[in-house]
């Protein structure tokens, strides 16, 4: 499962997840994200970043954080944290914003 909080519905299944991505890169396609710090358990991960780009004529910076769900090995679910409100004053409204993708 993949769930971009406040943003989209969550994403569950490799097709599902794979769409939901593919459409949030053709909103913003130079994304680009700048590693700060990472945390790590035995069964998790979570890493905080600076995601930045460019959507339409707009730039924007903001803060995100990921908790990652590692089962058997392999991600169980990732659910992403962003600073929508710092992201919404450069950028403006995030056009997938409370649908599904």
């Amino acid at each position: 499962m993949f769930h971009l909080h406040g943003v989209t519905d969550a994403a569950t299944g490799r097709a599902s997840i794979r769409q939901t991505i593919v459409a949030l890169l053709g909103l913003v396609p130079d994304l680009h994200f700048d590693a700060k710090r990472a945390y790590i358990g035995a069964d998790h991960l979570v890493p905080e970043y600076d995601m930045s780009g460019t959507v339409g004529e707009s730039s924007f910076v903001c803060d995100g954080a990921d908790v990652i769900a590692v089962q058997d090995g392999l991600v169980a679910r990732k659910d992403t944290y962003l600073d929508l409100a710092a992201y919404q004053r450069q950028a403006g409204a995030i056009p997938l914003q409370a649908t599904s993708v």
